[in-house]
């Protein structure tokens, strides 16, 4: 037959009933929903018997209806009603495909419809990565609010960033519309973003052509003071135009683990590195 003598199908569960034991069509249906929930030894014993003792009275020989019982026992850890798994064939082709061949544009669209399916983001992230997809931080000036596409690399999406909300996304993205930013500085008065938010952009990198992590976190609490200021109607001062950050702390140097670290925390993602990079396995 189609599937070479393996039971794989329901329909073929009911055949097999059927044709074998001689039951109608509705009584091997209800064999068939036994079969595939969850059975005490005693249960299988009784559904055993009963159905060897039908098929030798139907004229089937004994260790041929054994044989297939055994079969149909184990028809019950894998199968499926055959449309449910045409259909879920078709749909597995057709992703791979696009896989194979448009693997920035799958991956984009996937991270961009979550939650979906059985793996979360940072598992379809690896699996770009080792697809030979590059995926690239965060960016205030190029990022969307979907995973996209950024010259044969993804570019991940600002609604991944933990804790930003749809109110700050819509404004990075309209300010943005109406011109690139040019600055923290700009960025701040520009869309009025909440400091805890600003936070985060920075420490995830959505900043890096702009500037320094460091500069850029030591330099943020006069920044959003300023833009309160110019919030209650007051102009920016010509000394305000640059506001001097003066030397940073050792401390405040952003190594490749606090990046990966502030990366996990809060995108849930790795993508400067992986946690156990930083443990050697000689």
């Amino acid at each position: 037959g189609e599937t070479l003598g393996v039971i794989l199908y329901q329909e073929q569960v009911l055949q097999v009933a059927h044709d074998l034991a001689g039951m109608s069509y509705a009584e091997a249906d209800g064999f068939r929903r036994a079969m595939t929930h969850d059975r005490t030894p005693e249960e299988m014993e009784k559904m055993r018997s009963s159905f060897i003792s039908s098929a030798t009275r139907n004229g089937v020989d004994k260790r041929i209806a054994e044989r297939v019982f055994e079969q149909l026992a184990a028809f019950a850890a894998y199968g499926f009603c055959k449309a449910h798994a045409a259909t879920y064939a078709i749909l597995a082709y057709q992703t791979l495909w696009l896989k194979c061949h448009y693997p920035t544009e799958f991956f984009a669209a996937v991270l961009s419809n979550q939650p979906m399916g059985y793996y979360p983001p940072h598992v379809l992230v690896a699996e770009a990565k080792r697809s030979g997809v590059k995926v690239l931080p965060p960016d205030v000036n190029k990022s969307s609010d979907r995973y996209t596409g950024d010259g044969g690399a993804i570019r991940v999406s600002l609604a991944q960033i933990k804790g930003i909300s749809n109110g700050a996304l819509e404004s990075i993205l309209t300010q943005r519309a109406e011109g690139r930013f040019t600055s923290l500085r700009d960025f701040v008065l520009r869309t009025r973003v909440s400091q805890p938010i600003l936070e985060n952009l920075i420490r995830v990198g959505a900043f890096d052509s702009l500037g320094n992590r460091s500069e850029m976190l030591s330099e943020l609490p006069k920044l959003v003071g300023l833009s309160q200021k110019v919030g209650k109607g007051a102009k920016p001062l010509i000394e305000d135009a640059h506001i001097e950050t003066g030397l940073i702390e050792a401390n405040l140097y952003i190594d490749k683990k606090t990046r990966m670290l502030a990366e996990r925390e809060l995108l849930s993602l790795d993508l400067s590195a992986h946690p156990l990079d930083f443990y050697p396995f000689d």
